[in-house]
């Protein structure tokens, strides 16, 4: 299973890594002629070399967290996070590209 996302611009690459809970931007060195690097981004997905910055995240444990705030919720001491309705609206929109 793939845990991660990338996205692509004409300045470089953002990739996010749920599973170590990382975003990293690789630069693309050579982006001056933004109309010829464009396509060639979004047609092939490469980015150059050029500087790598690691953002700092804190790091939480998504479970924990989702059980932590139903146990809340349910002791009247927080909100819901996700509500039921957008819950099943994302599992539909979900089950719809599948």
């Amino acid at each position: 299973m793939v845990r991660t996302i990338e996205i692509f611009g004409d300045e470089g690459m953002i990739l996010g890594d749920y599973l170590n809970q990382e975003v990293w931007f690789y630069e693309n060195d050579d982006y001056d002629n933004k109309s010829k690097t464009s396509e060639f981004f979004f047609k092939y997905g490469l980015v150059k070399s050029g500087k790598t910055i690691k953002y700092p995240l804190l790091k939480q444990e998504p479970l924990a967290l989702e059980l932590g705030n139903f146990i809340r919720v349910i002791a009247g001491q927080d909100q819901i996070f996700i509500k039921p309705e957008e819950a099943r609206q994302a599992l539909m929109h979900a089950l719809s590209i599948k």
